[in-house]
């Protein structure tokens, strides 16, 4: 409640919209249920501050920013870029429930960019993998291939990570489910280390994705 303080939000929270992704490159166990949980572990309140003020200040400067624009809607297929870990189970799925997609994973991105009169600002992009590239031998903090796929439209955009009207590329969850990004089914692929396989997934994820940038299929209209 302190990160509020002196700062005038709407009373009811209906423009706020939070939408979650994960990554298996994290620091553990900053989630509060953990620490009395059967799996054990320790809550670590440093990494859970760091997250809470992050995702608070995101909501605080977006109020303070607003201003006149336009939401544009876009989807397309990524092709290369996850695989079904668990197609035995899959398979014992009726044939006439399987016969309504047209592969047995779900392959596609869907987008939302920002933009203003002075052009782009941000986008929003939803897609289903897991974000397990660089595998469970990692011992470092990661943002894995969504983070990567991040960094590549933000150093399309010019962002310096220093300017307040900084493009912003966010790369969200769908419904990832059995969908790995490890391609060779044995926690490793497309790439021949777990950093050149985080490229790779992140890249091809980060190419559809300025593609759709670019078309603005559909503008959202409505209120938000």
């Amino acid at each position: 409640e302190a990160m509020f303080e002196n700062v005038t939000l709407p009373k009811r929270y209906d423009n706020i919209v939070l939408s979650g992704t994960h990554t298996h490159g994290a620091p553990g166990e900053y989630h509060h249920a953990l620490a009395g949980s059967p799996i054990g572990g320790r809550f670590c309140e440093p990494y859970y501050e760091v997250l809470a003020e992050g995702i608070s200040q995101s909501i605080i400067r977006a109020h303070r920013d607003l201003q006149p624009g336009h939401v544009y809607f876009s989807q397309g297929e990524v092709d290369g870029a996850g695989a079904n870990r668990s197609m035995p189970a899959y398979l014992m799925n009726p044939a006439q429930e399987r016969a309504k997609y047209p592969s047995e994973t779900d392959k596609t991105m869907t987008l939302l960019s920002l933009v203003t009169a002075k052009g782009p600002i941000a986008e929003v992009n939803w897609f289903a993998v897991h974000p397990t590239s660089m595998t469970y031998y990692n011992k470092l903090v990661s943002g894995d291939n969504k983070g990567y796929a991040s960094m590549v439209i933000e150093a399309e955009q010019k962002t310096t990570y220093h300017r307040p009207d900084d493009f912003v590329a966010l790369f969200a969850q769908t419904n990832c489910g059995d969908v790995t990004p490890n391609l060779n089914l044995n926690n490793t692929g497309p790439g021949k280390t777990d950093t050149e396989s985080t490229q790779i997934i992140g890249q091809r994820q980060a190419a559809v994705a300025s593609q759709l940038m670019k078309q603005r299929n559909e503008k959202v209209t409505g209120p938000i």
